[in-house]
């Protein structure tokens, strides 16, 4: 009989990640915000108080609750056009089009300085992997410089944050209007490196 050999501790040294760091900053920088607006403008507290008192002793942890789930769905967004953007590179395709809400549930909460925080971190991490420099040279023709890509790339992705975050807020509002569970949040692993 064979020996299986085990390679499972050196498959998982050998899994390459692309790096997320950039989502501490929609973890860090959207729930408060989001929270505020609920806060102040009492936007659930009848739902709170007829369904929700129960499971959380104050509004605040509530709302709290509701802005994270929002940030989550604003990280699985960068996800998802991340996706989009590599199926676009490795097919030598355009790059996606940058696509929004017409009208906004929560209007401003990625005001400009988040926006560009998202945007430096992004092209920081980003710039540095060598996947993107070998996708600049096939769209070299449609931009000036490596950083003008660099840019346009940063702009979807927080695109796909807007998108997440504007899709998880439609279905909690959903959620509460109707009496139904709340929608799951959950993150989703980090992200394979697989070209």
């Amino acid at each position: 009989m064979h020996e299986l050999i085990d390679t499972e501790d050196f498959d998982a040294d050998e899994e390459l990640y692309w790096p997320d760091d950039y989502k501490q900053i929609i973890r860090q920088g959207l729930p408060p915000l989001v929270q505020t607006t609920f806060r102040q403008e009492q936007t659930f507290i009848n739902i709170y108080q007829r369904s929700y008192q129960c499971q959380f002793d104050m509004y605040d942890d509530f709302t709290g609750w509701l802005a994270d789930m929002t940030a989550i769905g604003a990280e699985n967004g960068t996800d998802d056009m991340f996706l989009e953007l590599h199926a676009a590179m490795v097919a030598d395709a355009p790059l996606p089009k940058k696509r929004s809400y017409a009208r906004s549930l929560l209007p401003g909460f990625f005001h400009s300085d988040l926006q560009e925080k998202i945007k430096k971190a992004l092209i920081e991490e980003y710039a540095q992997q060598r996947a993107y420099g070998h996708a600049f040279d096939h769209y070299d023709g449609e931009y000036v410089d490596f950083g003008a890509f660099m840019d346009d790339v940063a702009e979807l992705i927080l695109a796909g944050a807007k998108k997440g975050s504007e899709d998880m807020l439609q279905s909690i509002y959903r959620s509460l209007f109707l009496g139904l569970p709340l929608p799951p949040a959950r993150r989703r692993p980090k992200r394979l490196k697989k070209w």
